[in-house]
């Protein structure tokens, strides 16, 4: 049978006359007339080519074929019921997986806590996380690969402002120091803005591409840097950092990580940085369900410690 042709409020009233027995009391219990149950009910009896009830001492009394599709029917009306009813996420009970898109830097402050918190208060809750990249990571939140991406992305500009489709909110903020090993030559003194120049530094950056925000304001004022070596990964860097001459120019919290690890000297950058706000970032599809409400409401209020 074609459903398009068929008028699904036929078998609300057909589930209502078999639960009531009675076409009165069905319309009732539905809002309507007498007069539109029975009119329903012989459109469903031409549609099915049976009689469905027949009246009874007691009422109405289903006919074999009504016996028959009543059971189904309420189990397809009360699924339809369900999918319509609002969805509530309890985290203590929930079992749910959640794809999270960042890079390592963002990860070594975040997850720590939000698996402190899942354990505690969402045991059934996975996290999946990847690494993250500033352009990519849109094409992952429009394929629905990835749920939330957090990122750094400075406050000045140098980025394009997110696409209309995403909802996005700040987690917190961060500044840049630059940082070298303790021993290093230009590590006596608070290093001069021609001494940075002239320096040799390490870039992580995810694309291999020897330029970064430093970059972009030193060619502004026709600098150039050496960039010896870049790297993929922030947790590289430090280890990097400690056996060279090169220095770095970092967000500050991953440069106090890496000075209690490395013994490693942080010193102010000799040029004025566009502060960086680090983000999260879902799509709008999600803005709304409940499970995804109570992850960015988690992701939000431990970022508040940080």
């Amino acid at each position: 049978m074609n459903l398009a042709l068929v008028d699904l409020n036929l078998l609300v009233i057909f589930d209502a006359i078999m639960r009531e027995r009675n076409v009165t009391s069905a319309g009732k219990r539905l809002g309507l007339t007498q007069s539109a149950v029975s009119n329903a009910l012989n459109r469903l009896r031409h549609l099915v080519k049976d009689d469905l009830f027949v009246r009874g001492a007691e009422g109405m009394i289903p006919t074999t074929r009504a016996m028959e599709l009543g059971p189904i029917l309420r189990n397809a009306l009360g699924m339809v019921e369900t999918a319509f009813d609002p969805v509530v996420f309890i985290s203590a009970t929930a079992t749910h997986t959640f794809n999270l898109c960042m890079a390592d830097y963002v990860a070594s402050l975040v997850l720590p806590r939000l698996m402190q918190r899942l354990e505690t208060t969402a045991p059934g809750v996975d996290v999946r996380v990847r690494h993250n990249d500033y352009v990519s990571s849109f094409s992952q939140l429009d394929a629905n690969e990835v749920d939330f991406v957090i990122g750094g992305f400075p406050t000045g500009g140098v980025y394009p402002k997110y696409p209309a489709r995403f909802k996005s909110q700040i987690l917190f903020g961060e500044t840049y120091v630059c940082v070298m090993r303790h021993d290093h030559p230009l590590a006596g003194h608070n290093i001069t803005y021609d001494e940075f120049v002239a320096a040799r530094h390490l870039l992580v950056t995810i694309t291999g591409e020897a330029i970064g925000v430093t970059d972009r304001m030193l060619g502004k004022q026709g600098l150039k840097r050496r960039i010896p070596m870049t790297c993929n990964h922030f947790l590289v860097a430090g280890l990097i950092i400690e056996k060279t001459n090169l220095i770095i120019t970092l967000a500050r919290r991953m440069a106090e990580h890496f000075a209690g690890i490395n013994d490693l000297r942080i010193m102010p950058v000799p040029m004025e940085l566009d502060p960086v706000e680090i983000a999260l970032l879902w799509h709008s599809r999600e803005h709304d369900h409940p499970a995804y409400v109570w992850m960015r409401e988690l992701l939000v209020d431990i970022c508040k410690d940080i």
